[in-house]
């Protein structure tokens, strides 16, 4: 696949289930998804790839996923950076924000929505560098749609900024007074 013939997402876990759950999320947006169990064998590989999105487990037996990101970061320069974790620690994520350059946290088990949401706007960050509230809509890969829902949601949330999230308090339910 040339770079110019649609987006590549690459992610990186040491459990295959979760590796498939994020290609079976992802691959609604139309997106091309490579998947990785090795972060070592995913660096080598990296250059090459020239991927938009780097997806990482925090928590992996070979390499950190903040070691695995501050790596591909001087591989993949332009790739946005997504780091998911079930055991986030504070010092952990401020370490990954300033030396991984992270896009964004997203917490495991994810929302999907959330994932595809997230995965949405930094493809159209990328796609043409402007404020992606204003522009709607985002090109899919050759011979593939984005899903119905997936649009259905990013135009809910341009027009109304926040509707697709959900605050919930420390108890699980959802908290209103946000």
């Amino acid at each position: 696949m040339s770079a110019n013939s649609g987006h590549r997402i690459v992610c990186v876990d040491d459990e295959p289930a979760i590796c498939r759950a994020l290609r079976r999320c992802l691959q609604r947006l139309g997106v091309e998804i490579v998947t990785y169990t090795d972060p070592n064998q995913c660096l080598e590989d990296l250059e090459a790839l020239n991927p938009d999105i780097i997806i990482s487990d925090l928590c992996m037996p070979q390499l950190s996923g903040i070691e695995f990101l501050v790596k591909s970061r001087q591989l993949a320069p332009g790739a946005a950076r997504i780091l998911l974790s079930a055991h986030a620690e504070r010092d952990g994520l401020i370490q990954a924000i300033n030396d991984a350059g992270i896009h964004r946290f997203i917490e495991k088990p994810w929302s999907d929505d959330e994932l595809m949401f997230t995965v949405f706007h930094a493809l159209r960050a990328e796609h043409d560098g402007s404020d992606i509230a204003r522009k709607p809509g985002i090109p899919a890969a050759p011979g593939k749609r984005i899903d119905p829902r997936v649009q259905e949601l990013i135009r809910l949330e341009q027009e109304t900024p926040g509707i697709s999230r959900v605050e919930l308090d420390e108890d699980g339910y959802i908290d209103l007074s946000r």
